[in-house]
């Protein structure tokens, strides 16, 4: 048990969707999205870099995962909106505040991995640019939700120029807590994954959807197999007080 635990540890570590060195940038088994198709995906960028994914809740606010924006400066981070390419096209905007989960303890294995961000100016919603409600109920067990974003795909080492996007299952409560004991997760997180579809490193603070509504926010992934999710129905009550205090 102790060697599987340690094996999953190290996989998750350096697999986790965020900000690690990585040369895997595409979700499993996932396929090229038009934006128009979810067109509240957004790109977190450092530098100009691509660092995350994040979901547009409102014009003035994103949603992400807290292990995405904790350690930097709020100068330093931008968000691209209405492009399926991550490295050009839509608008691209500055971030007046960051709020994360002060219960967040930073990179991987993470607790209450949320934030909030408000842009500095509010977004002009269009065909490619739109907003997406929260999730009033969890997910059922073997409904199918889609993940989306910038990250690894398989073993190829090239950056993807656009957006992909693959349909997951919700993993039952069960096997979900088996894998977060495995891992050492809480009660916080959803799964799902199948065979090669699922998360991977670049794809974090991005959304797990359902129905057009957002059910998760992406943590880490166990390639070709599970996807780990911060469910934002647990987190609703935070998200919303966050955004007030921000407001």
């Amino acid at each position: 048990m102790l060697i599987q635990v340690s094996f999953l540890l190290a996989a998750a570590t350096l697999l986790c969707a965020g900000r690690v060195p990585r040369t895997e940038k595409r979700i499993i088994g996932g396929e090229d999205t038009p934006i128009e198709n979810e067109p509240w995906v957004v790109a977190l960028l450092v530098n100009g870099k691509h660092i995350c994914g994040g979901s547009i809740y409102t014009k003035d606010f994103i949603i992400t995962a807290a292990h995405c924006v904790n350690t930097i400066n709020r100068e330093e981070l931008q968000v691209r909106a209405g492009s399926s390419n991550q490295n050009h096209g839509g608008t691209v905007h500055n971030v007046a505040a960051i709020k994360y989960h002060t219960g967040s303890p930073g990179f991987s294995l993470v607790k209450n991995d949320i934030a909030v961000l408000r842009l500095s100016e509010p977004l002009i919603f269009n065909d490619r640019v739109q907003s997406i409600p929260l999730a009033e109920e969890e997910p059922e067990a073997r409904s199918v939700a889609r993940s989306t974003g910038w990250g690894c795909k398989d073993s190829e080492i090239l950056f993807p120029e656009i957006l992909q996007s693959v349909e997951t299952p919700i993993l039952s409560k069960e096997k979900c807590q088996t894998y977060r004991q495995m891992v050492g997760l809480r009660e916080d997180i959803i799964c799902a994954g199948a065979c090669r579809k699922s998360v991977c490193s670049g794809d974090s603070g991005g959304p797990l959807t359902l129905d057009n509504k957002l059910v998760g926010v992406t943590v880490f992934g166990i390639k070709n197999r599970v996807g780990f999710y911060s469910n934002v129905v647990y987190f609703k009550d935070w998200i919303q007080d966050a955004i007030e205090s921000l407001s």
